[in-house]
């Protein structure tokens, strides 16, 4: 009795100390993610894009195409214009909702991660999303990529409460249908690859409904996937379709070669072996590439012999969404697939799980110790400094504070956007700006570029380019710099051509 009443004694206290470090480490994910929200970065080219959209259109416009070659989640779009509208014109309303998601993930991934590993498994799985560089990335950004991390784990919550575990053959319940029924619905509004999830969850629901006993009723499933199915199919009406059919869109991620080949040539699984790594990398964020694909892929394993459709309901999502890469709907590469990173560390963990089985355990040490350098180490490096995209807003404060009357701008094209967003708040909105185009090759072809501003004081603008050299020479034989500086990657600098 004596040694009964030690053990579970053992037990609580483990337990205790495991829940302790799983709480350490969502504050510790939850305190980088404010640091780098309270940093205040400036508006990089694509976030300002998308902020241009949102700040100056109404709330029936945001249901039209974007401008700036951007595409978002209606949803998203419509309380970004809500919180704007409540707190100001300013990054930190454009960012507060993608922070918030992105800390609410993490109570709920490690609920999720507990469904499928025991605790130690469970935090290990927690750590890869809470300290990975590109969740602090996008939390604060004015992106939907942390909103779709939050949704993918909401889902995957929601169907463990409303179907019931596989792990366990514990049993559904009728609330928790509805609520899956309505957070389906809701999510397909605000994450475009909420439907590889919900797809996932279908499948893993028909597995369930034939195997386990008391099975979910057919009924209740099928009313559920309609109601799914009328909502995708509404916003795709409204929406998608405009979307998927956007040519810049589908050219830019083509030339980013994102979109998966059919696996029929050396060259296309060439393709599969690189992505699969590059994954790990980013958007995962972790080193050892080589290490962390093998603990995923013993992860796979190791759950499929728990409960198949445990394994799948997991990994069905970054299948389809590579399916939908095959058709050149969805591309598969860095911020769209940030959503699979909690499916990821899920597997991760399960690896571990498997390797501190029976003798395994001194190799699964020395593979978690390397395993967690890097997220570790970035974490260590950011609370001194979160990185930067650029830093535009400092440029454009340089010129209005710099500025005589007469000035006008020349902005290169990835500046151009940022300016745009930046040029109201500084006073510089009624300064004439030529937006620069790109690819002007050689000295000559930009003295003729610059033939008009003879005789006025000319800023540029210009951002890590190719063509600066021939720009500033060209501009070194037309007039004199006056002013320049080099705030981040941005290069901003005055020239008298009078």
């Amino acid at each position: 009795m004596q040694e009964e009443i030690i053990a579970t004694d053992t037990k609580k206290t483990s337990t205790l100390w495991w829940t302790l470090l799983a709480l350490l480490v969502m504050a510790v994910g939850a305190a980088m993610r404010l640091r780098f929200y309270l940093y205040n970065r400036s508006m990089y080219r694509d976030e300002a894009a998308l902020a241009l959209n949102i700040v100056h259109r109404s709330f029936g416009e945001l249901f039209k195409p974007l401008d700036n070659d951007q595409g978002a989640p209606v949803g998203f779009l419509l309380l970004e214009k809500v919180v704007v509208t409540l707190l100001g014109n300013h990054e930190y309303a454009l960012r507060l909702m993608p922070l918030v998601a992105s800390i609410l993930t993490l109570p709920l991934l490690y609920l999720l991660c507990r469904q499928f590993l025991s605790q130690p498994f469970a935090v290990i799985a927690l750590i890869v999303v809470a300290m990975g560089e590109k969740q602090y990335d996008y939390s604060a950004d004015t992106k939907q990529y942390a909103v779709d991390v939050f949704v993918t784990v909401a889902l995957l919550l929601l169907a463990m409460l409303a179907i019931g575990n596989p792990l366990h053959n514990a049993a559904g319940s009728r609330k928790g249908l509805i609520a899956l029924a309505i957070g389906g619905a809701l999510a397909v509004w605000f994450s475009h690859p909420s439907i590889f999830v919900l797809g996932a969850i279908g499948v893993m629901a028909v597995m369930e409904s034939r195997s386990r006993t008391p099975r979910p009723s057919a009924v209740d499933l099928l009313g559920v996937a309609l109601i799914w199915i009328l909502s995708f199919g509404a916003n795709y009406l409204l929406v998608l379709h405009r979307l998927s059919h956007s040519h810049f869109m589908q050219s830019f991620w083509t030339e980013a070669d994102a979109f998966a080949p059919i696996p029929k040539s050396i060259k296309a699984l060439v393709w599969y072996k690189e992505t699969f790594f590059a994954i790990f990398e980013s958007p995962c964020s972790l080193g050892f590439v080589g290490l962390s694909a093998l603990v995923f892929v013993l992860g796979v394993g190791w759950l499929y012999r728990q409960r198949k459709s445990a394994a799948l309901v997991v990994l069905l999502p970054i299948l389809f969404a590579l399916a939908a890469s095959m058709v050149h709907k969805y591309p598969f590469k860095e911020r769209l697939i940030l959503f699979i990173c909690p499916l990821i560390a899920i597997f991760i963990g399960a690896g571990f799980a498997y390797l501190f089985e029976g003798q395994r355990r001194a190799v699964g040490i020395v593979a978690l110790l390397f395993l967690l350098i890097t997220p570790l180490n970035k974490t260590r490096e950011y609370i001194h400094q979160p990185w930067l995209h650029s830093d535009m807003r400092s440029v454009v404060s340089l010129v209005a504070a710099n500025r005589q009357p007469g000035d006008e701008l020349y902005v290169y094209e990835f500046c151009y956007y940022p300016y745009e967003y930046y040029r109201d708040r500084f006073g510089i909105e009624q300064m004439p700006a030529i937006r620069a185009r790109q690819g002007i090759d050689g000295v000559e072809a930009y003295k003729k570029e610059f033939a008009d501003l003879k005789g006025k004081r000319v800023w540029v603008m210009f951002e890590d380019a190719p063509e600066q050299p021939f720009a500033l020479a060209a501009l070194d034989d037309l007039g004199r710099r006056v002013f320049e500086a080099k705030p981040f990657d941005e290069y901003v600098a005055c020239y008298d051509l009078r």
